[in-house]
């Protein structure tokens, strides 16, 4: 709440190298073009927009929907993800039936971060999904 409360009162500049050392830390920051456009996607959030969304999500409690889910799941955490380590996604995996869990080479952003990975998972799934 910390973070929100701060982005509000004194923007998205007071907040943005901390939280991109948790959610982009360096050592995933080799392709610079791709970190400097997702640092200037966070960078141009309204503060007003990220403290209402953060605070929303913070109070966000799915987890008596989880055993309901029945259709092929899979959960994905970034090896570096400092938000929400693959040890919180796990227990979350844990919770939903026959899901898959995997931990890939990013961090908090994986679309961004690993599209090609991402895109590579997400199609492994519509190919093993029956509908």
């Amino acid at each position: 709440m910390a973070r929100a409360d701060k982005a509000e009162r004194e923007g998205m500049r007071s907040i943005a190298e901390a939280l991109l050392d948790l959610a982009y830390p360096a050592v995933l920051r080799g392709d610079h073009e791709r970190y400097r456009v997702a640092r200037a996607r966070l960078l141009g959030v309204h503060p007003a927009s990220f403290a209402v969304i953060y605070r929303m999500l913070a109070d966000l409690d799915l987890t008596a929907d989880f055993a309901k889910i029945r259709c092929p799941t899979l959960i994905v955490a970034g090896a570096h993800d400092g938000l929400r380590p693959p040890e919180h996604v796990q227990t979350v995996a844990r919770q939903i039936p026959e899901s898959q869990f995997e931990v890939i080479e990013s961090g908090h952003y994986i679309p961004v971060q690993m599209p090609e990975k991402a895109v590579e998972l997400l199609t492994g799934l519509l190919n093993r999904a029956t509908f």
